[in-house]
């Protein structure tokens, strides 16, 4: 089974509510489990809500795009934008494993980390592509 939905959204923390929404919807489609996408729709949120304060500077002019696939038992949510560049420093509280030392705005990166199987971060023709990947089963 292949299932692709592609979808858009101004860098606006009100409008991350409907890419939440478009992804509830292709999980649904997709009878993924409900406990599983809402941990998913949370890694999703968390992921955007990072994209538009950190790396686009919470400035509404921009657009973030996202693409649901999910082929066989692998889902993967890619989004990108043309914010600032991610960096190693950015991740590295993650690295330690030291949940302890964060501070209460510093665990988006670290949930998202938590409830994804694979996380990749890559920067090509000054774009951000995150990829959130979980191997789910279908009901």
């Amino acid at each position: 089974m292949i299932n692709i939905k592609e979808h858009e959204i101004k860098s606006d923390l009100a409008d991350v509510k409907l890419m939440a929404a478009n992804f509830q919807r292709f999980c649904k489609l997709n009878q993924i489990d409900e406990v599983l996408t809402n941990r998913l729709e949370l890694a999703l949120v968390e992921a955007l809500n990072n994209i538009i304060i950190h790396a686009l500077s919470n400035s509404k002019k921009h657009k973030i795009n996202a693409k649901f696939e999910l082929i066989d038992a692998d889902l993967s949510i890619t989004l990108t934008d043309y914010g600032k560049e991610f960096t190693s420093k950015d991740n590295n509280f993650t690295e330690s494993h030291n949940t302890e030392e964060l501070s209460e705005g510093n665990w988006g990166l670290s949930i998202i980390d938590s409830i994804s199987d694979e996380v990749i971060r890559n920067r090509k023709n000054n774009q951000n592509i995150l990829i959130i990947k979980k191997m789910i089963n279908t009901k």
